[in-house]
């Protein structure tokens, strides 16, 4: 067994809401949403609960215009549906956007986002193809990108080439730190398990990185992480 595929612990208090009120909610402020909201952080955080994975948002970001961005994210979360949603919202709540949030709010976000999916268990986890490494990655994602500074951890990543030439003028293309960092993991989200080794390895180079490393081989995944993420790649 890989050294970063530990057993994955169950979760066994999961549930489907009905799908009616999610899509009902959604197309209410449908309007609201598309015109009002930047979405950048918002998909950070849907990154970081898996809701979303790194194609998904390569898919949202190629649209050049925030309104056709936000309808594509909308029809993602609709096609989804929980947890989707209930990130999405949590995701408006937490980037200053409460009225809506409040608006989409409905009875089945009673329970938590991580709790609203039908048990792993009982679709076969054993069959899902979902590199545990990927899951680690995701659920730091929001930590990664607003706390590492990239340019060590590219340089390295490139000598041991985990990451090309190109991988790098890419990531230096971005205009902001964030978004250079965004680049660097969404491009390691599509690299091997070598890449997430290089990767730690790059972050314990430096010592400020060093428990950052540590809380990444060490992130907890649960069935329920994986079959989140599973829903993603189908």
């Amino acid at each position: 067994m890989s050294k970063t595929s530990p057993e994955v612990t169950p979760d066994t208090h999961l549930q489907e809401p009905a799908a009616p009120v999610v899509e009902d909610k959604i197309r209410d402020n449908a309007d609201r949403i598309i015109q009002d909201i930047q979405i950048s952080q918002i998909l950070d955080h849907m990154m970081t609960h898996l809701v979303i994975s790194v194609d998904d948002r390569c898919r949202i970001e190629q649209h050049a215009g925030q309104d056709d961005q936000n309808k594509a994210l909308l029809d993602i979360v609709i096609k989804r549906k929980e947890p989707a949603y209930s990130v999405f919202v949590d995701g408006l709540l937490n980037y200053g956007y409460e009225d809506i949030a409040n608006d989409l709010k409905c009875d089945t976000q009673e329970t938590s986002p991580s709790t609203t999916l039908v048990s792993a268990e009982n679709e076969g986890l054993s069959d899902w193809n979902v590199p545990l490494y990927k899951v680690r990655i995701q659920k730091n994602y929001l930590k990664i990108i607003t706390d590492i500074q990239h340019e060590n951890i590219v340089d390295h990543l490139i000598s041991r080439e985990v990451l090309s030439v190109d991988d790098g003028k890419k990531i230096e293309s971005g205009k902001t730190s964030q978004e250079k960092n965004r680049t660097l993991i969404d491009i390691l989200l599509r690299k091997k398990e070598k890449g997430f080794f290089e990767f730690l390895r790059a972050l314990r180079k430096d010592q400020v990185y060093a428990d950052l490393a540590d809380q990444i081989e060490k992130t907890l995944v649960t069935s329920t992480d994986i079959s989140i993420l599973h829903k993603c790649l189908k």
